[in-house]
């Protein structure tokens, strides 16, 4: 979570709404610290905080995944705010923040005018759709008959054909949902499980991965750019892939920059 570079995360917190952010937090000490969350500076007076957990200890090239969880107590106007949250061990102390704003259902400003807001249910139940979200704003969808679909499908395709290989992670869907907030990705869902036959060899043949929804992240600077997240009820599973994400980006750019 930085604040001073360009490009830093904004998380929407709706009125009367409560809301998660994940926070990995990494060391390069060659020994074991203790950790723990000290104070967050910033909050709006109605807004609560807790964090679980609120204290650790990291070791040697371990990553901690840190949930902050924030709720708005009243219905009220927020303005966004820089919030820090501050972390300490023994001699030290540390503050990584992020920009907070509340969800008026209006795009944000330097984004697209045709952005919508993310709904409560998804669009399209019948038929698949791509979503493409920007790191701390809102979501545009695209179907089948929209322009640009059928280029960001078939490179979407090729991406999780390219499946190399499994991590020996994975993700509850809380902590899905609030990387994907905070995340520039391309997301492809389907109305019915599909299945893809991927690169990723089991006993000598090819994977088949059954997924109801693939994210493909581009910017997500704690984990590898070519980490992609398969979900099929609700169950995620985070693989690898050879291909490189450049002609993505290059696709998806006109709806995560503006014209």
């Amino acid at each position: 979570m930085r604040v001073d570079r360009p490009g830093a995360p904004t998380l929407i917190l709706g009125s009367n709404a409560s809301a998660t952010l994940l926070i990995i937090v990494s060391s390069e000490a060659d020994t074991s610290i203790d950790v723990r969350v000290v104070r967050t500076d910033g909050l709006p007076d109605d807004v609560c905080v807790s964090y679980v957990p609120d204290s650790f200890t990291l070791r040697m090239g371990e990553k901690v995944r840190l949930k902050m969880h924030l709720t708005a107590l009243d219905n009220r106007t927020m303005p966004a705010e820089a919030i820090v949250v501050w972390m300490e061990g023994v001699g030290w102390e540390v503050g990584r923040g992020f920009f907070l704003g509340l969800d008026h259902g209006e795009a944000l400003p330097g984004m697209p005018g045709d952005w919508t807001p993310r709904p409560a249910d998804n669009p399209g139940e019948d038929t698949p759709y791509i979503e493409i979200h920007r790191a701390g704003g809102l979501s545009v969808f695209l179907h089948p008959e929209d322009p640009g679909y059928p280029a960001i499908e078939a490179e979407c395709g090729e991406q999780i054909r390219c499946i190399s290989a499994q991590y020996k992670t994975g993700f509850s869907p809380e902590e899905l949902e609030a990387m994907k907030q905070n995340g520039t990705y391309v997301a492809m869902n389907f109305p019915i499980p599909t299945t893809f036959e991927t690169g990723y060899l089991v006993d000598g043949s090819p994977k088949v991965v059954t997924v109801n929804e693939v994210i493909i992240f581009l910017d997500l600077e704690d984990y590898p750019e070519a980490m992609i997240i398969t979900r099929a009820d609700d169950e995620p599973g985070v693989w690898d892939t050879s291909r490189d994400r450049r002609e993505l980006r290059d696709l998806v750019a006109p709806d995560v920059h503006g014209s």
